[in-house]
């Protein structure tokens, strides 16, 4: 067993990675036993496949192999089924890297090099196609016929003791309404039919969360490996909760404490959906309906949530003046709203659980003809 336990450490060293999870005692004494999946896609993505693909695919096709997972650094929390979890440890590149992301793929000369060193290393491999051929905006015939039914995985998610004192602290002290938001460096375009990350400027990240703690708001702020940094902005420092961290299982946590997720084209609702916590999601209609969001939505119907369907060239083509007037007094009208009628003692339980989930259930939505203005649409 020696030799593939320090195979394994020599693989993970000299391709750049950090073994985030791993139990020496399970690792096998056959090389042809080690399987291993580089996965560097979107979080949406990453969601798709912790709730819905990989502890099937694992399972059903792979349940006798020694499975290593190798994506971004934080993650591996909302995998428990693998037995080894690997993270880049460049941070450095990381921003390049994501941005190559799309959909279960990443177009990046990054990835084409991990791929490359990858299968030098490992004679099983797993290509993330496979992922498409069963989810491809929407579960596909294939996925179907392979597993018959959908199976939703839910992670455990700790109570708010989790995040410390501190945290618990400012979240009772602080003043008005508590959000959540992430100030991404990208956001989701949809264009030419297919999601594209695009920078976001710190600019529009200044003006939204100044605007709202101006309007009885406190912004728990997230910020990791793939956002600004908001807190060194001394006229913001004393009037947002900042939020520093990268293990997904503490930021779920901290989801669930404050209350309500803002996702602004970005991709933190399918966290929110994970933790249990409502959200509300300024969205691309198109998007939304071609990627078949509301089936994922429909597919836990215990999260609460509400769209402001708008068009995503308001975030790189207007200007302060024109996001507080078409787009940040619609946010805070819609927090306003919906923020009461969320009852806090309803939220479902955070426990780990896996269920077969009715798919009869989930809407047949038609995309409707777009208008011009900023729309608020009720889930149907």
């Amino acid at each position: 067993m020696s030799s593939v336990v320090d195979f394994l450490k020599r693989a993970a060293d000299r391709n750049g990675f950090i073994r985030e999870r791993f139990e020496e005692r399970k690792i096998p004494s056959d090389f042809s036993s080690i399987c291993i999946l580089p996965f560097f896609g979107d979080f949406r993505s990453l969601f798709i496949l912790s709730s819905f693909l990989l502890p099937r695919y694992r399972k059903e096709l792979k349940s006798s192999k020694y499975f290593v997972m190798a994506s971004w650094p934080g993650f591996q929390s909302i995998f428990p089924t693998v037995d080894e979890y690997w993270s880049t440890n460049d941070f450095s590149q990381i921003k390049k890297f994501y941005e190559g992301s799309d959909g279960f793929s990443n177009k990046s000369d990054i990835n084409t090099i991990f791929l490359r060193n990858f299968n030098e290393f490992f004679r099983d491999v797993v290509d993330t196609k496979d992922f498409s051929y069963y989810y491809r905006n929407g579960f596909t015939s294939k996925f179907f016929d392979k597993f018959r039914n959908v199976e939703r995985f839910l992670p455990f998610v700790a109570s708010s003791a989790f995040l410390g004192r501190d945290f618990l602290r400012d979240l009772s002290t602080y003043p008005g309404y508590k959000v959540f938001i992430n100030p991404s460096l990208f956001f989701t375009r949809w264009a030419n039919g297919k999601s594209q990350n695009v920078p976001l400027s710190k600019e529009f990240w200044d003006e939204l969360v100044a605007y709202l703690t101006a309007n009885n708001c406190t912004p728990v702020v997230w910020q990791n490996y793939l956002s600004y940094n908001l807190q060194e902005n001394d006229h913001l420092r004393d009037k947002c909760i900042f939020f520093l961290e990268n293990d997904i299982s503490k930021v779920l946590a901290a989801m669930r404490a404050t209350g309500l997720v803002l996702d602004i084209f970005g991709q933190l609702s399918y966290f929110s959906l994970i933790s249990r916590c409502p959200y509300l999601a300024i969205d691309d209609r198109p998007r939304y309906h071609i990627q078949k969001d509301y089936e994922l939505e429909d597919l836990f119907p215990f999260v609460q949530n509400k769209h402001i369907f708008t068009f995503s060239t308001i975030l790189i083509n207007g200007n302060p003046f024109n996001w507080k007037n078409d787009l940040f007094k619609v946010i805070l009208s819609n927090i306003e709203k919906f923020l009461p009628e969320i009852d806090r003692d309803s939220l479902p339980s955070t426990g780990e659980s896996v269920e077969i989930v009715p798919y009869d259930k989930v809407r047949e939505v038609k995309l409707r003809k777009l208008g011009t203005r900023l729309l608020q649409v009720p889930k149907e």
